[in-house]
């Protein structure tokens, strides 16, 4: 169920404020998503003082997470920067 009416353009996974946006908003995107779109690429986030990334693709749908999960033969997760906090290798 869809609380807000949201263009698939207007979905940004890495924008900070599509995650402090109100619950219903993210739950109503995530069913967009699922229900139009469910393997979608997005950009990763533009930091000034590190190079920009070459984005990822957002699985939202579980049986295509499941599938991802169990074949790494096809599917390759590699790191992204999602955060300006930078994690260790």
């Amino acid at each position: 169920m869809q609380l807000f009416d949201i263009e698939l353009d207007d979905i940004d996974l890495s924008a900070p404020e599509f995650w402090t946006a109100p619950r219903e908003y993210r739950e109503s995107a995530f069913a967009k998503l699922r229900n139009e779109e469910p393997i979608r690429f997005f950009e990763e986030m533009d930091f000034t003082f590190v190079p920009k990334g070459p984005g990822y693709f957002a699985l939202t749908r579980h049986d295509d997470i499941w599938h991802a999960s169990r074949n790494p033969q096809l599917f390759v997760a590699v790191r992204v920067r999602t955060s300006p906090i930078f994690l260790p290798n």
